[in-house]
């Protein structure tokens, strides 16, 4: 079940869904746009088959500037404004950029074991999460801040068992036989906030733009709802050669990514560590409003994260991998998973 940019594991329906996002991304006259594809799976370069499993999230931004958006534009603004309790003085009096995204994408997860019909008690449960997001973002040159909102629904109606089977049926894989036992439907909605700053930059060239250049970037943020409660923050650098002046690729999650259209070429590494103090997770902790199966899982959850991007002009390719400590206390292996991100920034 599993991946759509090309060669391993292309999801059932994103396909098609990517070719006609990149002929509107193509297509379209308007300017400062962005069109985003995102694909994760643990089967890229990790080769597992297990727990967060593959992910799918395709986004759409525009910028606020229209006038259809002024209004709406002014009010997120100053609520931007009001939430910059970390924001360094010398940030203040920047060029600001506004824009209004719009997603969907599902999350998919198993456990270990996905050949028998058996519950399995001592591993995370079967679920989906299937969803549709709003946010609204305002960057300066060194700061983004992102706030979005997400509303769907966990469980069988977020067709985590169709998705899933029906791709090992298109490459002769048998079923994950447990979906029986996934979590029930129950809607879910969450509200994150996610704050950027680029504290420390440094660059080879006196023309911007060009040379060889280094960043490092803080990130803090909140989520809060159902699916999901935690807080988390950590630094990211990147390094390489025109280094875009945005914040760089992201995985799938609230708050993530931001693009900017560039001249010429660009070829950067990058690496992130991302700690987050978890309240609630869904995913096995289990419904909120049913009896479901469970696991005890740890409050304490690492991320870290290393990549390859490439830009030329208003084409972006990212691809990262990254590693997760555990996220449970009867999980026995740490997971790994790939990202790949695909954007049309015009």
């Amino acid at each position: 079940m599993k991946r759509q940019v090309t060669v391993v594991k292309p999801r059932t329906g994103i396909v098609p869904l990517a070719f006609a996002a990149f002929a509107i991304a193509l297509l379209s006259g308007c300017v400062n746009q962005s069109f985003t594809l995102y694909s994760e799976n643990d089967r890229y370069f990790a080769g597992t088959d297990r727990h967060y499993t593959n992910g799918a999230k395709f986004s759409y931004s525009d910028q606020l500037a229209h006038p259809e958006f002024s209004a709406l534009g002014r009010k997120l603004d100053d609520l931007g404004r009001q939430l910059r309790v970390f924001e360094p003085p010398s940030v203040n009096g920047q060029p600001v950029d506004l824009k209004l995204s719009f997603s969907f994408g599902q999350d998919i997860y198993t456990p270990t074991e996905i050949h028998t019909a058996a519950l399995i008690t001592d591993d995370r449960p079967y679920a989906a999460w299937l969803y549709g997001a709003v946010a609204f973002q305002r960057q300066e040159i060194d700061l983004l801040q992102t706030i979005e909102l997400q509303l769907g629904v966990i469980g069988p109606m977020a067709l985590g068992r169709e998705i899933q089977n029906g791709f090992h049926d298109l490459i002769g894989v048998a079923h994950a036989e447990g979906w029986g036992h996934q979590l029930r439907n129950e809607p879910g909605a969450s509200l994150a906030y996610d704050w950027r700053y680029r504290w420390l930059r440094g660059s080879t060239s006196t023309q911007p733009d060009t040379g060889f250049a280094f960043d490092v970037i803080r990130r803090y943020g909140v989520t809060v709802g159902n699916p999901r409660t935690y807080l988390h923050g950590g630094p990211a650098l990147r390094a390489g050669w025109n280094l875009p002046d945005d914040f760089g690729p992201d995985l799938i999650r609230s708050g993530g990514g931001s693009g900017a259209l560039i001249r010429g070429a660009s070829v950067f590494l990058f690496g992130s560590a991302d700690a987050r103090l978890v309240a609630r997770d869904a995913f096995l902790d289990g419904n909120l409003f049913h009896h479901t199966s469970t696991v005890r899982k740890r409050p304490l959850v690492g991320d870290f994260s290393a990549g390859l991007a490439f830009y030329l002009g208003w084409l972006h390719l990212a691809y990262t991998q990254n590693y997760r400590t555990l996220e449970f206390y009867a999980q026995k292996q740490r997971d790994v998973f790939g990202s790949i991100s695909v954007s049309v920034v015009r």
